[in-house]
């Protein structure tokens, strides 16, 4: 009798384990959902790539992978396409499920950014623009490869022009009275009279590759391309 009590038990022990084909006192593991998504920064009417191939099952297979999009649209598959017609940020569901059933979902947020159409297009005065700057009335552009520095106005044409003081002109901000311009072969930011380009005061930049430049009323700011930093750079100008 009491033999015939441990079989059974053993019978039912063993139960689970023959219908899911694992052995008895295995517990199954479940799988993990995960996803990225490209492009990073993603635009209104842009084609965006998820792709869940970084999801796993530490025991089995992943059979099933389900995704809510977060604009009303869904679909399923390891890697997908969607388009977002508006701007704005969604939350997007994805759900794996693995081949004993159990599903792991995830969320992540994805930030669609506008799409802006130029009002207007305006024709460079030089082949390599670069450095541009507003002084309330006026648009300056450099131009590296003629190494020149550009008045305009709002309709592109040239009011003024003069030789940048350096050969590589770059960054350029406006203070309220002076032009300033960063130049990235002397590595210099030059402050210059903005009737004739005469250069008024110039200080080293802190880095080895200056780029943009901005003022920003008490302190300029200047980025650095090589060392991927932004300096801010205290004192009157």
């Amino acid at each position: 009798m009491i033999r015939n009590r441990i079989g059974l038990i053993v019978i039912l022990l063993m139960l689970p384990g023959l219908l899911y084909g694992c052995w008895p006192f295995e517990r199954n593991q479940p799988p993990k959902a995960d996803f990225e998504y490209r492009p990073s920064s993603p635009k209104v009417s842009e084609e965006v790539t998820f792709d869940a191939s970084l999801s796993r099952d530490p025991d089995g297979r992943i059979i099933s992978y389900q995704w809510s999009l977060g604009d009303g649209g869904s679909a399923s598959g390891m890697i997908i396409t969607h388009i977002y017609e508006e701007p704005g940020t969604y939350t997007v569901t994805f759900m794996v499920r693995d081949d004993k059933y159990v599903i792991d979902p995830i969320e992540k947020i994805i930030t669609i950014i506008p799409r802006i159409t130029p009002s207007r297009v305006l024709s460079a005065p030089g082949l390599d623009p670069s450095g541009l700057a507003w002084d309330g009335e006026y648009l300056w552009s450099t131009d590296i490869d003629g190494a020149m520095i550009y008045r305009l106005d709002t309709q592109g044409n040239i009011i003024a022009s003069f030789p940048s003081p350096g050969e590589f002109p770059r960054g350029l901000t406006w203070d309220g009275e002076c032009l300033w311009n960063a130049d990235g072969m002397d590595r210099i930011i030059y402050k210059l009279d903005p009737s004739n380009g005469e250069v008024l005061d110039s200080f080293a930049a802190p880095g080895v590759d200056p780029t943009g430049l901005a003022w920003d009323g008490n302190a300029f700011w200047n980025g650095d391309g090589l060392k991927a930093k932004i300096y801010q750079l205290s004192g009157e100008p």
